[in-house]
């Protein structure tokens, strides 16, 4: 398995996972991303489901801007590319640099004091 990110000129983030396993038969590729599906139903399946992980990364890729993207070849494996998309952050006024923040559970993220 490959995992590997890059940023684009065109200001996002590219996020690719490669693996070189069995493939994803093209007439699967659309439903992969459906919770709980199974490509091989059968129950002498060697390999599991996609459970609701595909999905949940489509949801919140979307709800962030993004789109998920899978390329695949029976026998050579699978590409999975999310595309999220950068805001460019502009330096504050008088050149004053911009105020730390912390996490906070309940709220997100607060200047520190």
């Amino acid at each position: 398995m490959q995992v590997a990110g890059e940023l684009t000129t065109d200001h996002q983030f590219l996020l690719v996972v490669r693996d070189t396993g069995i493939g994803i038969p093209a007439d699967q590729l659309a439903r992969i991303f459906e919770r709980f599906h199974q490509v091989d139903a059968g129950s002498t399946r060697v390999y599991s489901g996609t459970g609701i992980g595909l999905e949940l990364v489509r949801e919140l890729t979307s709800w962030l801007g993004g789109q998920v993207r899978v390329e695949s070849q029976l026998g050579q494996g699978s590409t999975f590319t999310v595309c999220l998309p950068l805001t460019v952050v502009h330096e504050p006024p008088d050149g004053l640099p911009p105020e730390p923040y912390r996490l906070s559970r309940s709220r997100g993220l607060l200047p520190l004091p």
